[in-house]
């Protein structure tokens, strides 16, 4: 066995002892990587009946949604851990998916007769796998990857990852007599009060510390992440242009990131700012000036969209926001009444507020909320004020997409089934998944529409009447068989409510789940 083989070895056995908790990541989805490389001036080819092939796919978080919501798709997943793949086949056979085949596979292991893909995703992989094998990764896309395809790939970056680098040399050093995983799991959280309250004022990188030590989950049920993100035998980042250096040595051209707006200096504030400018106009490519920004902005983490060299559209330098008007667009969140404002409306879009003062963008905003899960095309939302003020529109459009974390697809065709006009009810593997792990034999996470991973905490009752809308599908029927368990007794699904009057209780308690699945896009 070569020395190579031993370090593969001993990652799959790291996955295998310590299984990565598989999810969807709506950045990997052949859809929003059509439409975000459209934005770059590349064409993708439509995803209803593409070919995909995901390396280091782990149960297949990324790689079950797209089975499930496109039937006429073909999917392969590979990844070195056995014990993850047994998972991800287990609800393949379970669904009797027939258009994915999950393997136990290195990358380096890619038969011949796999090729071509219409898209490559390998998501967390580059940063997690020994040095040597980094280019050999570049090496694998490019032989799988259809000349007029797209991948994917993702990476921990410098310089921000500098200084999660100290909190794991921090925690390797803590947990170094540790022998057992679980074990330096327990000795690494030992560091973060420490991280919190230890750190001297003289440290130059007492904040960056302070902040990491706030991020950490908390939580058993995260420890895969600990024990991977900060503890695994590999762990490499690299400069923005070393992974162009890889990229172009496999004859593979760099499109831009899955996040268009976050390459561009005024998502930070700095559009104006004279020294980046400086700096900026002294870089001689678009490449070089993105390592200026990282360097500015301190990035640890890039999605990267990558084309063959021999696809016949280069990629623009910077995203085309012109653009935007030919995508569709949906997006949660919630509008917050807030009196202290008296144009402008707060917005709460995960755990941050935006205000907005714009009209246009106001209404753009309750356009989207109004068709929530639906998408709404982006002419439709340029077309909101009078052809008079176009400009006006463009640039509330543009700000809409800088400022909002944005669902997007390429057109309505890329869409899948449970997005389009005439579906109604749970979307298409989502009961199939929250049944799984509720039972304790997988963790991967269910996802949404939007292909993003929704973990929600379901009690016994909501998952019986998720198990039923599956398979009934008809709300009033699914309440007809809550109320005759909760009448008989058997089976109880328990829930934290009292059950006085199943009859009632049983169409309320039903549509209350019902809202909850449509808020997060499972119930369309």
């Amino acid at each position: 066995m070569t020395k190579i083989e031993q370090m593969v070895e001993q990652v799959a056995e790291s996955y295998n002892s310590f299984p990565y908790d598989s999810h969807a990541f709506k950045w990997c989805s052949p859809a929003y990587i059509r439409a975000a490389a459209y934005l770059y001036g590349v064409d993708l080819p439509p995803v209803q009946n593409a070919r995909v092939l995901e390396i280091g796919c782990a149960s297949g978080g990324n790689s079950l949604p797209f089975a499930f919501m496109y039937p006429e798709a073909e999917i392969v997943a590979i990844d070195i851990s056995e014990a993850q793949i047994a998972q991800g086949q287990d609800i393949v056979k379970r669904a009797q998916l027939s258009n994915i085949s999950m393997h136990t596979m290195c990358m380096t292991e890619l038969p011949n007769d796999l090729a071509p893909f219409d898209y490559v995703i390998a998501h967390g992989v580059l940063s997690w796998i020994p040095k040597q094998m980094q280019p050999q990764l570049f090496k694998a896309i490019q032989k799988s990857l259809s000349p007029n395809g797209g991948a994917y790939l993702s990476f921990n970056t410098y310089p921000g990852w500098r200084a999660r680098e100290t909190l794991r040399e921090l925690m390797l050093w803590h947990s170094r007599d540790s022998k057992e995983i679980q074990h330096k799991v327990d000795k690494a959280r030992e560091v973060i009060p420490f991280l919190e309250e230890g750190v001297s004022s003289h440290n130059l990188l007492q904040p960056a510390k302070e902040y990491l030590a706030t991020q950490l989950p908390n939580c058993e049920s995260q420890n895969y992440y600990l024990a991977h993100e900060y503890l695994e035998l590999h762990n490499n980042p690299l400069y923005f242009k070393h992974m162009i250096d890889f990229a172009e040595q496999a004859n593979l051209r760099y499109v831009g990131d899955a996040e268009p707006n976050i390459e561009c200096a005024e998502y930070y504030q700095l559009a104006d700012n004279a020294e980046l400018i400086k700096l900026c106009a002294s870089a001689s490519t678009a490449i070089e000036q993105q390592q200026y920004l990282d360097f500015a902005i301190g990035r640890s983490f890039r999605k990267s969209l990558l084309s063959s060299n021999q696809h016949p559209q280069q990629a623009f330098d910077r995203p085309d926001f012109s653009r935007l008007v030919d995508l569709l667009f949906a997006a949660s969140f919630e509008a917050l009444d807030d009196n202290t404002y008296t144009q402008a409306k707060r917005y709460q879009v995960l755990d941050k507020y935006v205000d907005v003062s714009c009209p246009i963008m106001q209404e753009m905003l309750a356009l989207l909320q109004q068709h929530w899960p639906r998408p709404i095309s982006g002419r439709d939302l340029f077309q909101l004020v009078s052809t008079k003020n176009q400009k006006q529109s463009e640039q509330a459009l543009t700000q809409l997409f800088m400022l909002f974390p944005l669902e997007m697809s390429r057109s309505y065709e890329d869409l899948p089934l449970c997005l389009q006009d005439l579906y109604s009810g749970l979307i298409p593997g989502a009961a199939t998944l929250m049944s799984a792990r509720a039972e304790g034999s997988s963790n991967i996470a269910e996802f949404n529409a939007w292909y993003s991973s929704s973990i929600a905490e379901m009690d016994d009752a909501e998952l019986f009447v998720i198990q039923q809308l599956d398979t009934i599908r008809n709300p009033w029927q699914v309440a007809d068989a809550l109320e005759q368990m909760w009448r008989q007794h058997k089976q109880l699904p328990q829930t934290s409510q009292t059950i006085d009057n199943p009859e009632q209780q049983a169409p309320l308690y039903v549509q209350s789940v019902i809202d909850r699945l449509h808020k997060y896009a499972i119930y369309i």
